[in-house]
């Protein structure tokens, strides 16, 4: 799978919590967790399925075990994120690795001096290295954004009041630092002043809670909880018509056996909403890859884990 180059439309140069006030187009380059590894397309959708049931596995584990963190690295490879973001911050750039994760509003990253932080492989942001970082002062608009994630603390050096963050997540991780501007400059060169981002000082995890639904787009495949899945297993299985794999082979997903020179017929998957509906195209929730006898596996791309029903991006 190569580096795939997307335009963000609303990367928000003034980015404070949950609106912003100003914004601009940028084009950057992600670098997807398997890209240059010559993967075949079912070992890639059971790496994508692996690093989903770890994400989820994430957020109902224990506070000491679940930093608010892109996860951790197998082969120098993220176990939890599908899609990372390289940039720097500041003049001159320091290099940043950041999770690309539409379902959060705040881009943050670690600072120093850092209370509690998890471990990364790049250095920790340093504020004094760079000549266009600023402070931002309590009365600014964008501390003003959201009066229950952001307030005034007394700065570090013990004499004037800045704004400060605390922003919790769904997995109940929080990141608490200050809100801080300055240049970001992307891979193809282009340079944003005055980028509103939050500055992460202490980065925990609190212990998870259990049911709700989860629109997360650092998750690849998506979750459902035992009962549900089993439901939408077992329904999709009848309509189907098609004789089921066997053994582990295919694991973590539910596939069926198809003719080779024929596209099988599928049951229409469709999610619903309050108040919206969202009807999947069929290869948004099916693959289909050869197996040893140059027959045809078609596969319902979600899994089942947990307790929480987790939308991921292939979907």
């Amino acid at each position: 799978m190569q580096n795939l180059a997307f335009v963000i439309v609303t990367l928000l140069a003034a980015l404070a919590i949950s609106r912003c006030n100003a914004a601009a187009t940028v084009r950057m380059q992600l670098t997807h967790a398997d890209a240059g590894r010559g993967l075949s397309v079912r070992e890639l959708m059971q790496r994508m399925a692996l690093r989903s049931k770890a994400r989820a596995a994430r957020r109902l584990s224990s506070p000491a075990s679940a930093p608010v963190s892109p996860g951790g690295f197998a082969d120098g490879l993220p176990t939890f994120s599908e899609y990372l973001v390289h940039l720097a911050i500041g003049t001159p750039p320091q290099p940043v690795q950041l999770t690309l994760d539409t379902g959060s509003d705040l881009v943050w990253t670690q600072c120093q001096p850092c209370a509690v932080c998890f471990n990364q492989s790049l250095p920790y942001f340093d504020t004094s290295r760079s000549s266009t970082h600023a402070f931002l002062p309590c009365d600014s608009t964008q501390c003003k954004l959201d009066p229950s994630v952001t307030g005034c603390v007394v700065n570090l050096n013990q004499t004037v009041q800045t704004c400060a963050y605390s922003c919790t997540y769904g997995d109940n991780s929080v990141t608490i630092g200050l809100l801080e501007a300055d240049t970001f400059t992307f891979v193809a060169g282009t340079s944003l002043p005055g980028v509103t981002f939050g500055c992460g000082l202490n980065n925990t995890a609190l212990k998870n809670g259990t049911g709700g639904t989860i629109i997360d787009s650092g998750t690849a495949i998506t979750s459902l909880p035992t009962r549900v899945y089993r439901l939408v297993r077992d329904a999709f299985a009848a309509q189907v018509k098609l004789p089921v794999v066997s053994g582990n082979t295919t694991d973590p997903y539910t596939c069926f056996s198809a003719p080779s020179q024929a596209k099988p017929y599928v049951p229409k998957l469709v999610l619903h909403f309050e108040g919206a509906t969202m009807d999947l195209p069929r290869e948004n929730y099916v693959f289909e890859v050869p197996d040893d006898a140059g027959n045809s596996i078609l596969c319902l791309a979600i899994i089942e884990r947990g307790e929480v029903t987790t939308i991921g991006n292939f979907q």
